[in-house]
């Protein structure tokens, strides 16, 4: 791996979003962030059951990865 690389991942360390909002859950303020994705889609896993009644299958998993954004540095 070069330096250059190295750098710019260490700079996106941590820079991992979610928020419910962009599930088209207009009612619920509730976002997740974190280093990995499979760090971010348990909770949200979690979140979606817990308080939307979500089941979670699948295509959940694929649409939740979807909105999982990644933060400008």
């Amino acid at each position: 791996m070069n330096t250059q690389s190295a750098e710019n991942e260490e700079a996106n360390h941590g820079r991992l979003t979610f928020r419910c909002l962009d599930l088209g859950i207009k009612e619920c303020r509730w976002q997740m962030r974190g280093n990995i994705e499979d760090e971010i889609l348990l909770e949200v896993e979690n979140h979606l059951r817990e308080r939307h009644d979500f089941g979670f299958d699948d295509a959940t998993r694929t649409m939740v990865r979807r909105a999982i954004r990644r933060r400008a540095a």
